[in-house]
Order: C-alpha cells, then structure tokens, then sequence
C-alpha cells in the first residue's frame, strides 16, 4: 500500500482540518519517517508539517514563530508542476496554508 492510502496520511488531514494541529503533526511525522529523502511526497509531508506547527503557534498567540514557519512551509513546499503528490494539488496546499495562517488563539 502507498502512504498516500494509509490510515495515519487521512488521519492527520482530518485532524489538521478540525485544528488538532499537534495531533496531525505526530501522525503525518510517522508518514513523513518512511518517504524517500530526496522524494516530492518527502518535501510536501515535512512542509505540512511545518504548516502544523504555525497552526498550533498561532492558536497559542505566538505570532512571530507562526509566521517563521509559514515561511519554512513555503520553503519546503515542492514544486508541484500541474500534478498533485499523494493526491494534494497546489491549490489544495495553499488551502492547508491558509487555515495555519488563519490560526488565533482560542
């Protein structure tokens, strides 16, 4: 099975979608983990989870630290050439990048 498939992949964007910023960051990590260094999915996993950590810094008021990390997730982002990687688009990036830039504190 591809880690696109997997459990833990679907898990943490629903856990990311519903704000549970840390709890995606912990199950996109053991995704992360078993990608191919230099792979696409690699650099797409590890900006996601970049975006995490700006999402549950916003929600703790930490401003300056979110905005670092958008920037590091921007960074990281890899380049999707009109193709989607583990079946993410580039405009469903941005829409993972906007909810963690979104974030504030409860």
């Amino acid at each position: 099975m591809e880690l696109r498939q997997s459990i833990a992949w679907h898990i943490g964007q629903k856990f990311f979608r519903e704000e549970y910023y840390w709890e995606a960051h912990e199950v996109w990590e053991s995704v992360w983990m078993k990608l191919e260094e230099t792979s696409s999915e690699r650099a797409l996993v590890k900006s996601l989870i970049q975006l995490t950590n700006a999402g549950l810094k916003g929600k703790m008021g930490r401003d300056k630290a979110q905005m670092r990390l958008l920037d590091l997730a921007k960074l990281e982002c890899p380049n999707f050439t009109n193709r989607e990687i583990m079946d993410i688009s580039l405009a469903g990036w941005w829409k993972f990048y906007t909810q963690a830039s979104r974030a504030v504190p409860l």
